[in-house]
């Protein structure tokens, strides 16, 4: 990511706490407590909040309220069980099923590169616990 793109993921992410946009989340039953605060913290140094909501309104992108362990609609009219496998995938391959009204190309495909899987890890159960 450039300069330019870190700035402005910071920036992003400073609004979304000035606007009281809430990053903290409660450790579901059956999530590694852990790993959910590792992920709370690689969402909010990476700039995930900035784009993605935690209370369900719609963001830049989707929100990470509700969509783990259900369906979602994608933007080719199929649509995906949010598994652990799909929101990895969704991390290191933000354009390989892009959500209905969102569209590609908006998140940094990076991260795939940039994140040890362990962080990915983490920012999985994290967005599981965002419930």
């Amino acid at each position: 990511m450039t300069l330019a793109g870190v700035c402005t993921v910071a920036l992003g992410s400073l609004i979304a706490s000035a606007c009281g946009e809430s990053t903290s989340s409660s450790s579901a039953p059956g999530l590694d407590a852990a790993l959910v605060a590792e992920g709370q913290r690689r969402a909010n140094s990476n700039g995930c909040i900035a784009c993605h909501t935690l209370d369900g309104k719609t963001g830049v992108g989707p929100t990470w309220k509700g969509p783990a362990g259900r369906q979602v609609q994608l933007a080719d009219g199929s649509s995906v069980m949010a598994d652990d496998a799909y929101l990895r995938e969704s991390v290191v391959d933000p354009n390989a099923k892009v959500v209905k009204g969102f569209a590609p190309g908006i998140m940094p495909a990076t991260f795939g590169r940039a994140l040890t899987d362990q962080q990915v890890r983490a920012l999985v159960e994290y967005m599981k616990s965002v419930q």
